[in-house]
């Protein structure tokens, strides 16, 4: 949550943005943007908050689920990366499974790129 002003944007077609002048005031007008490289820095900047927006009714991570991501990361064995999270293999390997579901990744590397991008490590 932000308590300050969050200005408008919009953008047509990846070649013109129009962002608001003046937060507070919506009638103060908009600045039409048309160079190609501010315009992409918007689209780019729009895109990595988009990609990291989750939905609301998601629940957080919990400690041992960010422990798990953080050693799956790290360690290339399972026993390893259990062993570092200090739980057994066996429980290691269900949040690995859960966390892959919950991330709807096909294996192990897959999930940690998603978890990576979603800011979760």
């Amino acid at each position: 949550m932000t308590t300050g002003l969050n200005r408008k944007l919009v953008l047509l077609d990846r070649s013109v943005a129009f962002v608001q002048i003046d937060p507070a005031d919506r009638l103060a007008g908009a600045l039409m943007i048309r160079q190609p490289g501010v315009v992409a820095t918007l689209v780019d900047g729009f895109e990595m908050m988009w990609a990291r927006g989750r939905d609301l009714n998601e629940p957080p991570l919990t400690a041992v689920e960010h422990q798990v991501l953080q050693a799956l990361a790290l360690y290339d064995k399972d026993e390893t990366a259990a062993r570092a999270v200090n739980i057994s293999l066996r429980k290691f390997r269900t949040h690995v499974a859960e966390l892959m579901n919950r991330l709807g990744a096909g294996n192990r590397f897959q999930a940690a790129l998603l978890a990576k991008e979603r800011g979760w490590i």
